[in-house]
């Protein structure tokens, strides 16, 4: 590989040559070839330079083709079932969404007359603790209670009111896709008046609410408990249940 350096000292050997010419014709020629050589050089460094540059872009764009290629098929293939089933929850959803919006102030069911004992008021007091006089002592109740005898605790009637025997239960389209229903509590309960024990009651349900939340639908229901021979309800809650896709 030529250098400067190299080429001073051919300058030198030229010079020593040809003592009475200046500049010596070897000299003239030994420039000529050395400054073909530097500039053969300098074009060759620059081609591989340049070569560089091309290859690193060429490189990083196979890398770069390469993660999107990846990453698309990663997308598409392996997550492709699960991008798919989305898109038919989401279908089920909306469909279920239309169907319970158009019931929304339906009756839903009523269950039959159920009687409440004082034997059953006595077991939700063992399974409860709340073994308060009011409702297990029936010499006491009769004695002391302005009830004159005694009552159900208010949380037996909001336990068994969705589970007594259905009388009807309306009949609607068929939810396609729903996995399952789930309790998702209460958003208001009251209870206007005493169960006494003995007393016959009925569970009404009414759909009044549906809404999308979480991928799944929230039904807002509408529970009035009546007491058989009474004008007051014992019971109103608004019970939400959310359907699971």
């Amino acid at each position: 590989m030529a250098s400067r350096r190299d080429l001073s000292i051919a300058k030198s050997q030229a010079y020593d040559q040809s003592p009475g010419q200046w500049p010596p014709k070897p000299l003239v020629q030994t420039v000529a070839f050395m400054n073909r050589i530097l500039n053969r050089e300098k074009t060759r460094r620059l081609k591989v330079q340049s070569t560089r540059i091309h290859n690193t872009r060429i490189h990083n764009t196979r890398i770069h083709n390469t993660r999107i290629h990846n990453t698309k098929f990663h997308n598409t293939k392996i997550h492709g079932n699960k991008v798919k089933g989305k898109k038919l929850m989401s279908d089920a959803l909306n469909k279920a969404y239309e169907i319970m919006s158009a019931r929304v102030g339906e009756q839903t069911s009523q269950s039959e007359w159920f009687e409440v004992t004082q034997q059953r008021i006595n077991d939700y007091a063992d399974v409860s603790m709340d073994h308060q006089w009011i409702h297990i002592d029936v010499e006491r109740a009769k004695r002391e209670s302005p009830f004159g005898e005694p009552i159900a605790h208010g949380n037996l009637t909001l336990a068994i009111m969705s589970h007594l025997p259905q009388a009807s239960v309306a009949d609607g389209p068929k939810i396609e896709g729903q996995k399952l229903g789930i309790n998702y509590g209460f958003d208001r309960i009251r209870f206007p008046s005493p169960v006494p024990v003995g007393t016959e009651i009925r569970a009404t349900s009414t759909l009044r609410r549906v809404e999308i939340k979480g991928g799944m639908i929230e039904t807002m229901n509408e529970i009035v408990v009546d007491a058989k021979g009474s004008n007051k309800p014992v019971c109103v809650a608004e019970s939400l249940g959310r359907l699971v896709f």
